[in-house]
């Protein structure tokens, strides 16, 4: 049976309703493997970045630093990394939260572990992924793989197993152990990173993820 890898990465506003996201991408490891080799290929094709970064491809700043780049290399750059995941076709998916109501309301009065955002969050990633692949035709093992957050990994240890029993047992069955939480850097080619930002995106940046999303788990 195939194993399928849901990569997630997070993004918080700063205004307004201080909104987090958490938006990714589900395929078949089989295929991530593949994908890395032609993502890796790109990046280190010339002019070569070692990752991207989408505030930074915005802002013309870090790997798309304005002394070396200019918008119409930007964006011939990002458009050929769009094309490698057009190619691939992943699933994508993405849930959000009013961060400033979590802030001022269910913060304050939550338990340990619980007072955190992203905690809550990720497991909404798995809920909804699980469950929308216990209903699709082809069922295989999820592995789950969120960036890196301070604490939250060991919060989701501690309280993992009991809270995945709210879920339908054909949900359940599906979860391939407990969610693995890594660095940018230790998964620098993975295709979610920092594919989504804070809602000041560029044009350009903006095209890219909308034609990376095919089909969307909300």
């Amino acid at each position: 049976m195939n194993l399928l890898q849901a990569f997630t990465d997070d993004s918080k506003a700063q205004a307004g309703d201080k909104r987090l996201f958490l938006a990714g991408y589900l395929h078949r490891a089989d295929v991530w493997a593949s994908f890395s080799k032609d993502w890796y290929q790109e990046l280190k094709a010339r002019p070569a970045i070692e990752y991207l970064k989408a505030s930074e491809a915005h802002n013309l700043s870090g790997q798309f630093h304005y002394s070396r780049w200019d918008e119409k290399l930007r964006d011939a750059k990002l458009a050929r990394l769009s094309a490698i995941i057009s190619h691939y076709k992943p699933i994508s998916y993405e849930v959000s939260a009013n961060g400033q109501l979590f802030e001022n309301e269910l913060k304050p009065v939550s338990p340990y572990g619980f007072g955190r955002l992203h905690f809550t969050m990720c497991f909404t990633v798995v809920s909804a992924v699980s469950r929308y692949v216990a209903e699709s035709p082809v069922r295989a093992p999820i592995r789950f793989v969120f960036d890196e957050q301070q604490g939250v990994d060991v919060d989701v240890e501690m309280f993992f197993s009991e809270m995945i029993k709210s879920l339908p047992a054909e949900a359940q069955n599906l979860i391939d152990g407990l969610p693995a939480f890594k660095s940018d850097k230790e998964l620098q080619y993975a295709p979610y990173r920092r594919l989504i930002s804070s809602p000041g995106i560029c044009a350009a940046s903006t095209k890219l993820v909308r034609s990376w999303r095919g089909q969307t788990v909300s």
